[in-house]
């Protein structure tokens, strides 16, 4: 009796460890937190479209804050790095959502911007991706508080924000943003308007990414395998924002994303670098060009009157 009781726990224990081990691999996917699964995206068909473009003495600064499917999250984005006195030419924040909600109340800087509907799905689980603008409440660096109501399975919350100042090199920004849900798929997303080739940065943003790191994930740009990037929640589960130096073409740039068994949301992809399609004049080299036609005008002008005194 004793034997077979000790058996009977035997059995119950590793009944046990098994259901621990499946609930522990199901976190990899949205679905685990109450959700009923559904059929996972495998065709990259939502891919991140331009939300803004801009060129001069620009730059621009993401950051963010991991969330692990948790509802209504609030906390504070610290924003650094820009120059004092720089001018904020576009912010916004963005919000990763699993849940399906049909609005989300955004507060920031203790200022409401307002309740909308999102503004990228990708139908299915869904992902849903809300961006506000909040250019008016950036005035620099600082720690910028915010608090949601709607998301129930949140994935990350983050601030993109492009700003100038004179002291910034020349450059082209292509903001790009989306909802790409993405399980065993690609997803290519391209960046256009760049006049020449030249070092760069491409900045990435995901979701629900978990943080085991899987051979079948990769970033790419230009099809070109950029080595050693895994999606494996870099921020905190579950969310990644990541920064790789790339080399900028002429025309139009890629970038894609592959993944292997974790499902995850691609929400926000940026470049940076390159020249401008129409190069910006430095304000010194435009002063020096009026000031030669100017001298050109004024000995015309002289040539002229000894051409008629003569």
């Amino acid at each position: 009796m004793r034997a077979r009781a000790h058996g009977f726990a035997w059995a119950l224990g590793v009944v046990a460890l098994a259901f621990a081990v499946a609930a522990g691999a199901a976190q990899s996917h949205p679905a685990a937190r109450g959700r009923v699964a559904r059929t996972l995206d495998t065709s990259g068909d939502h891919p991140l479209t331009t939300v803004a473009t801009f060129s001069g003495n620009t730059d621009v600064a993401v950051v963010a804050v991991p969330v692990s499917g948790g509802s209504d999250p609030s906390g504070t984005l610290n924003l650094s790095g820009l120059p004092a006195g720089a001018t904020i030419d576009a912010a916004w924040v963005v919000v990763i959502d699993y849940s399906a909600a049909a609005s989300t109340a955004l507060t920031f800087a203790s200022q409401s911007v307002g309740s909308a509907a999102p503004t990228y799905v990708d139908p299915g689980y869904p992902l849903e991706v809300w961006r506000f603008d909040v250019a008016s409440l950036v005035t620099g660096n600082g720690a910028y508080t915010f608090a949601t109501t709607g998301p129930q399975q949140c994935y990350g919350v983050g601030l993109v924000v492009v700003y100038s100042d004179p002291s910034l090199p020349v450059q082209q920004i292509v903001v790009n943003m989306g909802a790409e849900d993405l399980a065993n798929a690609s997803s290519t997303t391209s960046f256009a308007g760049f006049g020449g080739t030249g070092p760069g940065r491409l900045i990435v943003m995901t979701g629900a990414d978990d943080s085991v790191s899987d051979a079948g994930e990769s970033l790419a740009f230009n099809g070109v395998v950029i080595p050693g990037v895994l999606f494996n929640a870099n921020l905190g589960d579950f969310t990644s924002l990541l920064t790789e130096s790339v080399t900028v073409q002429g025309g139009a740039n890629t970038a894609t994303i592959t993944t292997g068994g974790d499902q995850f949301g691609w929400a926000v992809a940026i470049v940076v670098g390159g020249q401008p399609a129409e190069p910006i004049p430095a304000a010194g080299h435009l002063g020096l060009a009026i000031l030669a036609v100017a001298i050109a005008a004024l000995a015309a002008f002289i040539l002229v009157r000894r051409s008629l005194a003569a």
